[in-house]
Parts: C-alpha cells; structure tokens; sequence
C-alpha cells in the first residue's frame, strides 16, 4: 500500500514541476501572458503604447513654445537653456523606456519566483514520494 501511495505523490510532484516548466515555457515562447501582479499591462498580447501626436497637435505645441520664450525673454539665457536641455533629457528619457515596462519586469520576477517554489515543492514531493516506494 506504502508503495501504490509513493508512486501517486512521485507523480504528483513530477506532474507540478512538468506543468510548470510547460507554463513558462509558453510564456517564453510568448503564447501567453505572465499572471498580472502590478496591474493591466497586458492588452491581448500587446502592450499599449502611447498615441502618436497628430500634426495639430504638435504645430498647437510649437506655437505654445513660442509663446513662452517671449515670457520667457526677460529671464537669464543660461536658466533657459538649462530648463531646455532638463526638457528634453526627460521626454527623450519617457521614450527610452515604454510606459508598462517596469510593471511588466516586476509581473516576470514575481512570476519566475512563483515558479521556483512550485518547482522546489514539486521535487520535494516527489523525493517523499520516491522515500516511500523504496521502504
């Protein structure tokens, strides 16, 4: 009977460490998404990115430039092109790095952490389970 036991729980851990190493490799392979733990990221296995300005949008931002640095005339040249070049290091910095990027790096950890200890719990399963078929 000990042994009949020991064969279900060895195959029970060799089945969680099986079903799990299968689970991540689809998310490897990008078949599915990882479980979201930090919030929506995933939008049917595409990130939302950011809309693309339309040319309105950017002659109506280009205007409002101009504007400013008429307001802007009297201060000091160097404060301005500080704040410019401080401007620009942040927009270029907002694109460099997408929007969800840093919640979709957290969900992979947490997930492979998961992971792990389905694995370590499925191995030692199945070493109990291998224990009892030997006695």
């Amino acid at each position: 009977m000990e042994k009949i036991i020991g064969w279900l729980i060895f195959f029970l851990g060799l089945g969680l460490i099986l079903y799990s190493l299968y689970y991540s490799f689809l998310i490897f392979m990008n078949f599915k998404n990882p479980p979201d733990f930090f919030g929506s990221v995933y939008n049917n296995n595409v990130i939302s990115e950011k809309e693309i300005p339309t040319t309105t949008q950017k002659t109506n931002k280009n205007i409002q430039e101009v504007k400013d640095l008429k307001e802007d005339f009297n201060k000091n040249i160097q404060q301005v092109f500080e704040e410019n070049i401080q401007n620009t290091i942040k927009n270029e910095f907002a694109k460099l790095i997408p929007e969800n990027a840093i919640k979709k790096v957290f969900n992979l950890f947490v997930f492979s952490i998961f992971i792990y200890i389905v694995i370590t719990g499925g191995s030692k399963i199945a070493f109990l389970g291998i224990q009892l078929i030997k006695k």
